[in-house]
């Protein structure tokens, strides 16, 4: 078992992390809704925070068109829309945490 020495120690101790197990919860997947007829998501391809968003439920958007920024690793990452479309719903909003994979979008192609 590992012990610590000082306040260091002390206070670790205390937190439980020395001499006490971990209690961690396990992540939930969340399902993703269904789509429409006609309409495809967009997902983050990697993890952060969420900086901008540029576009609105309604917006027309064009094929590459910004639709979103992310800031991961002090670099701002911008998600475009993989087609021209409507955005019918967007999923996130400024300041959250996105996952890798994490669907941000959804639009319904033209």
């Amino acid at each position: 078992m590992l012990e610590g020495t000082g306040l260091l120690g002390e206070r670790l101790a205390r937190s439980g992390h020395i001499g006490g197990r971990a209690q961690c919860t396990p992540r939930r997947r969340h399902a993703k809704a269904p789509l429409n007829d006609g309409e495809l998501a967009v997902d983050s391809e990697i993890a952060g925070s969420l900086w901008q968003v540029k576009v609105a439920t309604g917006d027309t958007v064009a094929a590459g068109g910004v639709l979103l920024v992310i800031e991961s690793m002090k670099m701002e990452i911008s998600v475009c829309a993989p087609y021209a479309g409507t955005v019918t719903a967007v999923h996130v909003a400024p300041g959250s945490l996105v996952r890798a994979g994490q669907r941000v979008a959804v639009i319904r192609r033209q």
